[in-house]
């Protein structure tokens, strides 16, 4: 819904609308599936019982899943991690004496190739005759920067590889969860190293979202805070409303169960 939203302000297209809570579900294992035809499809004899008992179903894929599939799970993502880590590593090297602004173009490049496939099938959606990265035209050059979750990626990635320490799986995870939160939240408590590189980008004022690094930060005000209506009435730096996106709106629960799910 990002993407799209993102793509019919661009093209000049009306924005399709959703519900405020579009991106949270009962299905918690949606969080985890992966782009492929751009349809979600699960059989409605899968979803039916899950949605009627999700915190069972969900306790029972964790702690009554078969051992070997889990491992075999956790084995893939170890080696896609590490295929990914040593990209990472080609490319630190190799763009290692061109300039920080070099680099978030180069890293932005990539991102294009890599989720052109997305972008083309959302923007067929869009009602656009979309094939191929050419078919995007001037839009090809500003997409990253207009697709909040594109755009943290970016930033986030490029001063994560500066950092002296070589990176990590355990990194990789934390980043995949936090460039998705960022742009859609309030708050955010989460550890130290991820909150200082966003605020080096200045996401948190791009977003119009709250770092915290710890949860005894948090205070009254902010939670009642994040219901103001007027908060949303204008956008830092322009990023919300210059790329059609608004943060969408929750119930002041929802909110916080989610910021609380965040810091978990």
């Amino acid at each position: 819904m990002m993407l799209l939203r993102c793509i019919a302000h661009a093209i000049g297209a009306p924005a399709p609308e959703a519900d405020d809570d579009w991106f949270l579900s009962d299905l918690w294992f949606e969080a985890a599936a992966e782009y492929a035809s751009g349809v979600f499809e699960i059989p409605p004899t899968a979803v039916g019982p899950i949605r009627q008992r999700p915190m069972q179903a969900l306790f029972s894929y964790l702690a009554g899943g078969d051992d070997v599939i889990r491992r075999e799970g956790v084995r893939r993502f170890s080696v896609e991690s590490q295929a990914l880590l040593a990209r990472m590593t080609a490319r630190r090297q190799r763009m290692s004496g061109e300039s920080f602004v070099m680099r978030l173009r180069a890293y932005g490049a990539l991102l294009v190739i890599d989720e052109v496939d997305v972008i083309l099938a959302v923007g067929r959606q869009a009602g656009m005759p979309w094939k191929e990265v050419r078919d995007l035209g001037a839009w090809a050059k500003r997409v990253v920067t207009d697709v909040p979750v594109l755009n943290a990626e970016r930033q986030l990635a490029v001063r994560l590889e500066d950092q002296p320490r070589a990176t990590t799986e355990n990194d990789l995870r934390d980043m995949a969860a936090f460039v998705t939160a960022l742009p859609l939240v309030d708050i955010i408590v989460a550890e130290k190293q991820f909150v200082n590189l966003s605020r080096q980008a200045k996401l948190d004022t791009q977003y119009g979202t709250r770092l915290l690094t710890s949860v005894h930060d948090l205070t009254r005000e902010m939670l009642a805070g994040v219901d103001r209506p007027e908060r949303w009435s204008s956008s830092p730096a322009g990023g919300l409303v210059q790329h059609g996106w608004r943060k969408p709106r929750l119930t002041p629960f929802r909110e916080h169960c989610l910021t609380c799910n965040m810091a978990g």
